[in-house]
């Protein structure tokens, strides 16, 4: 699937490198925000696992969470857990600690978040949790007070987070 995913990529970085630097990094419209982590992925992860393994040489990442990145051979090693398993992880502790909850999810959109958050969304319901809503942001994203009002308006028991955040 990476190879596939590079294939395609591959012939349209270039153009999707210059549309970038029409923007700016700090003002990046949301879709803009989408392929510039889709780039990033593209040159940080499927590049580098698809030489490592034609050479035989181990390549670990720090950062893949998504399943995919490990699926192109033996040499592509993680060194943190899947996403989805982290996200039925959450589930299962808002269950324990919460009981039947309603929940509002507030993710980050790129492959880590969605990947935990897949999994959150899979057991969720099996655990008796209701999610109320769920609401993205991006990278950049900077602007947090419509989130804030949308969420306080959801009345969730408990409110999920996935991401991280640069300054």
């Amino acid at each position: 699937e990476l190879e596939a995913f590079y294939d395609a990529v591959a012939p349209h970085a270039e153009a999707a490198i210059a549309h970038l630097d029409g923007h700016e990094l700090d003002a990046l419209p949301e879709d803009a925000g989408r392929l510039l982590q889709l780039l990033h992925s593209f040159i940080l992860v499927s590049y580098a696992v698809n030489v490592f393994q034609q050479a035989r040489i181990p390549y670990v990442a720090a950062y893949a969470v998504h399943p995919d990145v490990t699926k192109e051979g033996n040499w592509a090693f993680r060194g943190v857990l899947l996403g989805p398993p982290q996200g039925k992880g959450a589930a299962k502790f808002i269950a324990d600690k919460f009981g039947k909850a309603k929940v509002a999810m507030i993710t980050m959109n790129n492959d880590f978040g969605q990947s935990i958050a897949d999994g959150f969304k899979e057991q969720a319901p099996k655990l008796g949790l209701t999610i109320v809503k769920e609401y993205t942001f991006g990278l950049g994203e900077r602007q947090f007070g419509p989130i804030v009002a949308s969420v306080k308006a959801d009345n969730p028991d408990v409110i999920y987070a996935i991401g991280y955040y640069f300054v």
